[in-house]
């Protein structure tokens, strides 16, 4: 995804500065994953006892930052 954001550059190059930016991705048609939704934030929470809470809250997270999935305002 970030592919599309960055074009010919090189990722080592690009450093993923822009692709933190909703927006951008939003702009470009392209899924939007929250930090909180994201593998290293839910790898880091694996070994907890709330990591079912967090994938919970990561899929709401989702569905809030991406509308067209029809977020229906359901937080836990």
């Amino acid at each position: 995804m970030a592919d599309t954001l960055r074009g010919s550059m090189d990722a080592a190059a690009w450093g993923g500065q822009a692709a933190e930016d909703r927006n951008e991705y939003i702009a470009e048609h392209i899924f939007w994953v929250p930090q909180a939704a994201r593998w290293a934030h839910l790898k880091a929470q694996a070994r907890q006892p709330t990591v079912g809470q967090a994938v919970d809250r990561a899929m709401i997270a989702i569905e809030r930052d991406n509308p067209a999935l029809g977020y229906g305002g359901q937080e836990t």
